[in-house]
This record gives C-alpha cells, sequence and structure tokens, in this order.
C-alpha cells in the first residue's frame, strides 16, 4: 500500500485534510443557501386553510359574544333594581368615545368590544339592501382573497409575499368588526375597527412578521382610535390627529379621488383615502396608505402601503399593492 502524501515532512495528512477542508466549505455554502432560502422564503395560505380559520375565528366571536351579553344582562338587571329604588325608572345607558382628532365627545361614538351584538344590524342590513348603502355600516364576514404584489425586508434580508394574501373578516355587527390578513404564514395583521357618527375609526393593530428563526409580533392600541373613514365623504377633505400609548404617534389623513373602479366584474363607487402616519415609543418609524374604499359594501377594494419601523430586533421595511378580487365573501 503505498504511503499518503506528505510534501513538506509535517506528518500531517494532506490529502484527507484537503478532503475534509472540501467537505466542511460544502456543508457550509449548504447552509448558507439554504438558509438564505429559509429566510427568504414564505408560505401562502390558500382560501380553504383560511376559510377553516374563519370558522374558528366565527366560533370564538361568539363565544366572546355570549360572555358579553350575559355580563352585560347580569350588570343591567343588577343596575336596574337599584335605580329603581331611588327613581322608580331605568337610566339610559352613556356611551363615550373618541374622534380622530382626539376629541371625545358623549353620544359620537358608542365603545363596543369587538364582538358584541348590536341590535341595529338588522335594521341597517335591511337599508343597505334596499336603498343601495348606508354609511356608516360594517362589512359582511366571511374571507376575502386579494391579487397581492409586494416584499418585505428585515436584516437586510428581502422577501416577497404570495402572488394571493387572504383577509378574514369576523365580529361584524353594524358597530364593529375584526380583520385578520394572511400574507402568507410568516406575516400577519390583525386589526380591530369601530364605529361612530364620524366614520371608521382603527382601535387596535397587531403586526407578526418571522423571519427564520426570529419572530417580531407587536401591537398599537390607538387611545383614541383613528378615524380613518368618513361618515359623509367629500373629495378634497383633510382630518389629522394623534394617539398616545406605548406606542404614541399621529397621522394626518385626506380623500384624494372619487370615481369607480372595476373590482370581480363589478363596477363600484370608490373614494380614494391617503394617511401618513408617525409612530414612537416601542415602534418608531412611518407609514404610507392609499386605499380605494367601497361604501356601498363597506370594504376597501385596493391598498398600496410602505413602512418603515423600528424596533429592539431591528428595521423591517415593506412595501404593497393588493387588490381585492370579489366583493362577495367565501363563507
Amino acid at each position: 500500500m503505498s504511503e499518503e502524501l506528505d510534501l513538506y515532512g509535517t506528518g500531517i495528512n494532506w490529502r484527507k485534510a484537503v478532503a475534509i477542508v472540501a467537505t466542511v466549505s460544502l456543508i457550509v455554502t449548504a447552509f448558507g443557501f439554504f438558509g438564505y432560502r429559509w429566510l427568504t422564503s414564505t408560505t401562502p395560505v390558500s382560501r380553504e386553510t383560511a376559510l377553516q380559520m374563519f370558522e374558528a375565528e366565527s366560533e370564538q366571536a361568539d363565544a366572546t359574544t355570549s360572555t358579553t351579553k350575559k355580563k352585560s344582562n347580569k350588570s343591567a338587571s343588577g343596575k336596574g333594581r337599584t335605580e329603581k329604588k331611588k327613581t322608580g325608572s331605568a337610566t339610559g345607558v352613556a356611551s363615550s368615545g373618541s374622534g380622530g382628532g382626539g376629541s371625545s365627545p358623549t353620544n359620537d361614538q358608542t365603545t363596543v368590544a369587538a364582538g358584541t351584538e348590536s341590535s341595529s344590524r338588522g335594521e341597517r342590513s335591511k337599508t343597505a339592501k334596499k336603498a343601495g348603502y348606508e354609511y356608516p355600516t360594517t362589512p359582511e364576514n366571511g374571507v376575502y382573497s386579494w391579487d397581492t404584489d409586494g416584499w418585505e425586508e428585515a436584516a437586510g434580508i428581502r422577501r416577497q409575499f404570495p402572488n394571493e394574501s387572504q383577509r378574514i373578516i369576523t365580529a361584524s355587527n353594524g358597530s364593529s368588526w375584526k380583520q385578520h390578513h394572511y400574507f402568507s404564514e410568516e406575516r400577519e395583521i390583525w386589526s380591530e375597527f369601530v364605529i361612530s357618527k364620524k366614520g371608521a375609526h382603527l382601535a387596535m393593530q397587531r403586526n407578526r412578521a418571522k423571519f427564520g428563526p426570529v419572530t417580531n409580533d407587536s401591537t398599537i392600541d390607538f387611545s383614541p382610535p383613528m378615524l380613518v373613514g368618513l361618515a359623509s365623504p367629500k373629495e378634497g377633505a383633510s382630518w389629522n390627529g394623534k394617539w398616545k400609548g406605548r406606542t404614541s404617534g399621529s397621522y394626518a389623513s385626506r380623500i384624494f379621488e372619487h370615481g369607480t373602479m372595476a373590482i370581480g366584474g363589478e363596477t363600484v363607487e370608490v373614494w380614494g383615502y391617503e394617511v401618513r402616519m408617525q409612530m414612537r415609543g416601542e415602534l418608531n418609524g412611518t407609514v404610507f396608505a392609499r386605499v380605494m374604499f367601497a361604501p356601498k359594501y363597506a370594504l376597501t377594494v385596493q391598498e398600496h402601503y410602505e413602512q418603515t419601523i423600528e424596533t429592539d430586533r431591528g428595521r423591517y421595511r415593506a412595501n404593497w399593492t393588493m387588490t381585492l378580487k370579489s366583493t362577495t365573501p367565501q363563507r
């Protein structure tokens, strides 16, 4: 058997050493390639999966509604007996809330937990069907699919969103609704909205983004809620406001357009809204959005967003445009 190669008399088996180095280099290269793919890949959420999630979230919303109603009835019953002894009549339920500009008119907005049933739901639905629509109103429950084009970036690593994304709407009752948008299994947005005489307000938004082993999950509670849609829209109208919390901020909005759009073969009336947001605190950064809103369905039918956000985990950037495929939800 021939001796192993030892060119310099060092006692080192160079042939084996070279083989080991080559193998390690191959492993590192492969790990780098697949690690990059792991960080940049996304998993689409299908309509079928979104429908299953819709059923689960609807059951959860119904359970919340039932619990809230029981507590409300129990509280109202006790309060009524107390008031009867004092005055002989029941007192009215005081409403509270806030406008987008930071005001808190007593009768402007009823504070409603998302999922609480509204007695005006049937009346609004009948009016909407008879007269075309009545605003303020809320969208129909169900799953809405969107044509999506965009990207997100964290730690200098960019990935594309799937071409189709899904939005789940639940607990829509004429006074409030919940919205859960799946760009992918790695990127989700939860939002909660409430309705007042002024229009629609964003009360809460949670964002979750996962890049490989790192997940950033943050929530903004808007206090007061941010006015995002006017009950009486007018082209050229503008407004602004502020909110406070662990993430505070300010926003400036305007209506830049009024016209029609073709959505799923249907021509719908739309209003174009634009908003610029500044955030500071747990989250720091800016958001620019332009959305087309169809009041007949209480739905945004096209959305464009640009985000640059700084967190304790680093910088996150995103840019996307998406268009609703149909105003009729899947259930």
